[in-house]
C-alpha cells in the first residue's frame, strides 16, 4: 500500500502553487505587457505571491477569481484594497455569505465603472 506522508503533501501543495504562479504570471503577461516588462520576472512573481495571498485572504480561491483580483491590483495598484482610494471596490472583497465568482463579478463591475468615469469610489 503507498503511504503518502505530510512531507508529500506539502511538496505536491508547493508543486501546484508554483504551476498557478507561472500561469497567473503569463496571464498578466498578456494582459498588461509593459507594466510585466517593466517589473521584470522577479519583481512580477513577488507581485502574483502577494496577490494570490490577498486575494485568499478574502476568499477568492478559484483561479479565474485569483487573476482577476491580480488584474485589480494592476488596474489600481497594490494595496488598492487597503488604500481607502476605491472603497466601493474594498466594501465587497469581505463580503460575507455571497458566492465568490459572484462577488468578484460584482466587484469587477464596480471596478469598470471606476476606471470608465476616471473617479475613484
Amino acid at each position: 500500500m503507498l503511504k503518502i506522508t505530510e512531507g508529500n503533501r506539502l511538496a505536491l501543495r508547493d508543486a501546484r502553487m508554483k504551476q498557478a504562479e507561472t500561469r497567473l504570471s503569463k496571464i498578466l503577461a498578456r494582459h498588461w505587457p509593459e507594466t510585466c516588462a517593466a517589473l521584470g520576472p522577479e519583481k512580477l512573481l513577488i507581485l502574483v505571491r502577494r496577490g494570490l495571498d490577498e486575494a485568499f485572504a478574502y476568499g477568492f480561491h478559484g483561479e479565474g477569481d485569483v487573476a482577476r483580483y491580480l488584474n485589480l491590483m494592476f488596474a489600481f495598484g497594490p494595496g488598492f484594497d487597503l488604500s481607502g482610494a476605491y472603497p466601493a471596490i474594498a466594501s465587497h472583497l469581505n463580503h460575507d455569505g455571497m458566492d465568490e465568482s459572484a462577488r468578484m463579478d460584482l466587484i469587477c463591475a464596480l471596478a469598470e465603472e471606476v476606471l470608465a468615469d476616471g473617479r475613484r469610489t
